[in-house]
């Protein structure tokens, strides 16, 4: 099945095309090698359950890891800060370190809201309003309205690297997102949430932010299919990889 087409929005000289995925599920053949990947990923986040399980007092670990992985995903998005800024209480603060710190307010607000609240289009929209707020983003919370694209600093639609689905098709690709996030019937949680993540970077429903709020949708998904001590999996597992 193919990943998406290519479809023109506008004519003359307001054309341009942008990239419309296939809606989910799609079919993935599993061949032997992927098999072997999938075992072994399922049986090392089991490991690591177990290990959890061990430790008395995993809230002090949860919290040092929750920080790292928040510094490992921001340094993706160009931010600059180190892990001894992001625990140094005396540090002044940058813009650099805020987005750090907008990235941990997000995560520990998406934790608990996952206690009581489903996976779902509103959650990650409040979780981008916590990522955001203050920040460069624009719209905090707000799914994009307009089109928006990837490329240099300098980039138009005419010579963007990739311009995601037009604003109108939004709608129903959030709507297929959503409904393939609870399916409780997909097979294997992590190639589900590899397709749930490529899905969402494909859509990019954010004018800003939308590498981030992806990243942490890998966090919840897993944390709400897993046990409660999968916490500290998650993070090790991911972290030494």
């Amino acid at each position: 099945m193919s990943a998406g087409v290519y479809k023109q929005n506008f004519s003359g000289e307001l054309a341009y095309k942008y990239f419309l995925p296939s809606l989910l599920p799609v079919n993935i053949d599993l061949d032997d090698e992927m098999v072997v990947l999938l075992i072994n990923a399922s049986t090392e986040l089991g490991r690591l359950d177990t290990l959890g399980e061990k430790i008395p007092s995993i809230n002090p670990f949860l919290s040092m890891y929750i920080r790292k992985e928040t510094l490992l995903s921001s340094q993706i998005e160009g931010t600059q800060a180190s892990l001894d800024d992001v625990l140094d209480p005396n540090i002044t603060k940058n813009q650099h370190l805020d987005e750090v710190i907008n990235y941990i307010k997000a995560m520990n607000f998406g934790i608990e809201k996952l206690k009581n609240m489903p996976l779902c289009n509103r959650l990650l929209r409040n979780i981008h309003h916590e990522l955001m707020l203050g920040l460069r983003g624009k719209y905090p919370g707000e799914f994009r309205k307009s089109q928006n694209w990837i490329g240099g600093l300098d980039s138009k639609l005419k010579n963007a690297s990739y311009i995601p689905a037009a604003p109108h098709e939004l709608s129903a690709l959030l709507s297929n997102f959503e409904k393939y996030l609870n399916d409780e019937s997909a097979k294997y949680p992590l190639i589900q949430i590899a397709l749930l993540h490529y899905q969402l970077e494909g859509i990019h429903p954010f004018l800003d932010g939308n590498g981030l709020v992806g990243r942490l949708l890998i966090v919840l998904f897993l944390l709400k299919k897993a046990s409660k001590q999968t916490y500290f999996a998650y993070f090790v597992f991911f972290e030494t990889k």
